[in-house]
């Protein structure tokens, strides 16, 4: 009797180290995606460690410049975490839609993992642990990129970061512009927006208003178009004075140009 009362507390003992060593972080790096993006539907490391994510905005820092990303350019990016235990974190870089965007590579203590995600090579124990990598941006037309990082500092810690990096707008903006003979027009007494532009053929066009950020501050047309002269209009009433671009979406093309609106 008395042995088998201590081989079933022993089998207890065997399944509660089983299970927290489930819980446990991964060292060796992320084992599945989980930057916090939308192509793993928000997945942090909390999918292993458990608990919720806090959003954060230090943990990650870029050397791309506030006007932007140049097309094609490579960045240096870094993840520096602090305090006690292991640390490790996983990278992406996607737009709103969850595409991957850019090419992500590794650098030293890191690893590309399922293509397009950088995560530890080990996790470091050391009170601050930093990882330096680089991204090269896409190519032009492209748009806003979103930087999505995920860190973990001990099973219990897991934290979340979103940088959203624009695309670079240039003098030659325009010159793009002229090829859809894109112009518009704004009307700063009655607040509002006039574009004008011309389609060679039927279309999909998506018309939006975005800041220097990348982020969309109105829609102006989103549809079909069939051939010929288009005209449209929209209030900037909701908009603060600034340098805005005209983002013109026409089947896989994409073209801006700048306008100023002094509300």
């Amino acid at each position: 009797m008395k042995k088998t009362r201590l081989l079933f507390f022993t089998g207890l003992t065997l399944v509660g180290v089983l299970s927290l060593g489930s819980l446990n972080s991964q060292p060796t790096g992320a084992p599945q995606p989980a930057s916090g993006g939308p192509a793993e539907g928000g997945a942090t490391c909390t999918q292993c460690h458990g608990g919720t994510a806090t959003t954060v905005t230090d943990r990650m820092t870029t050397d791309i410049p506030a006007e932007g990303y140049t097309p094609g350019t490579t960045y240096n990016i870094t993840v520096s975490l602090s305090g006690s235990g292991g640390k490790g974190f996983m990278f992406s870089a996607q737009n709103a839609s969850g595409e991957f965007k850019g090419t992500p590579i590794s650098g030293t203590g890191s690893k590309i993992e399922s293509t397009n995600y950088i995560t530890h090579n080990n996790s470091i124990n050391t009170s601050t642990a930093t990882w330096s990598f680089q991204w090269t941006a896409p190519a032009a037309g492209t748009g806003s990129v979103n930087l999505y990082g995920a860190y973990a500092v001990t099973r219990a810690n897991t934290t979340k970061q979103l940088i959203t990096v624009a695309e670079k707008v240039n003098t030659g903006i325009n010159e793009m512009a002229k090829e859809i003979a894109l112009a518009s027009y704004v009307n700063n007494n009655e607040k509002s927006i006039t574009v004008a532009f011309n389609l060679k053929q039927q279309a999909n066009v998506s018309l939006t208003l975005v800041n220097y950020n990348g982020q969309v501050c109105g829609e102006i047309h989103s549809g079909n178009l069939s051939s010929g002269a288009q005209q449209f209009t929209t209030t900037t009433q909701q908009l603060k004075s600034g340098i805005y671009l005209v983002q013109a979406q026409i089947g896989s093309q994409t073209y801006f140009q700048k306008v100023l609106v002094t509300n």
